[in-house]
């Protein structure tokens, strides 16, 4: 049950959260409606970066979150995985100066 309403959420219910008016509201982002890149930099000391920062959801949550995310992460570990391995072979396999 959700304090304060009469709304109950049982295991297995689908809930949808609107995302793009959470990010449009200005309790939650000050002038919302201008792009702003150093909003979420450290350099922004807004009440977004101390208090709402869980309000920003760009990428969604969950197992239909932006397929970006899974692609950001399969380069990582593939780029992690190459130097690791060029890192061993540098040093196992010498290149001598002869």
């Amino acid at each position: 049950m959700i304090p304060g309403s009469d709304v109950i959420i049982r295991k297995g219910d689908a809930i949808e959260i609107p995302i793009f008016p959470i990010h449009m509201d200005e309790d939650y982002f000050t002038n919302s409606r201008k792009f702003d890149l150093k909003r979420f930099s450290g350099q922004c000391n807004n009440k977004t970066r101390e208090n709402h920062l869980p309000t920003f959801i760009p990428y969604g949550y969950g197992p239909r979150s932006c397929i970006g995310i899974m692609l950001k992460n399969l380069q990582f570990l593939a780029i992690s995985y190459e130097l690791t391995l060029l890192t061993l072979c540098a040093y196992f396999f010498p290149i001598s100066q002869e």
